[in-house]
């Protein structure tokens, strides 16, 4: 998993600190499951990925073209309980 934070927006800070927050959490039981916390910005950027909308929002990126559906289901079923 990877979360995705837009730098260039009001609340910027404050999605960061729960994207690492998160990413913290689930390094502590799973240490090689995430890819960390990614920052965007530049011109290029399209999207504020819901970041507008709450300061306690973040993108999650679950699995790649590389990953299998239950690969990706168990990736969800940790986060979900981490979350919880």
């Amino acid at each position: 998993m990877l979360f995705i934070v837009r730098q260039e927006h009001d609340n910027y800070k404050e999605h960061l600190e729960l994207a690492n927050t998160l990413n913290n959490l689930v390094k502590v039981e799973y240490p090689t499951l995430t890819r960390g916390v990614m920052l965007k910005s530049g011109e290029k950027v399209n999207g504020k990925y819901n970041q507008d909308l709450s300061s306690k929002m973040t993108l999650i990126e679950v699995g790649s073209n590389t990953n299998n559906i239950e690969e990706v289901t168990n990736t969800l079923e940790i986060l979900s309980e981490i979350i919880g």
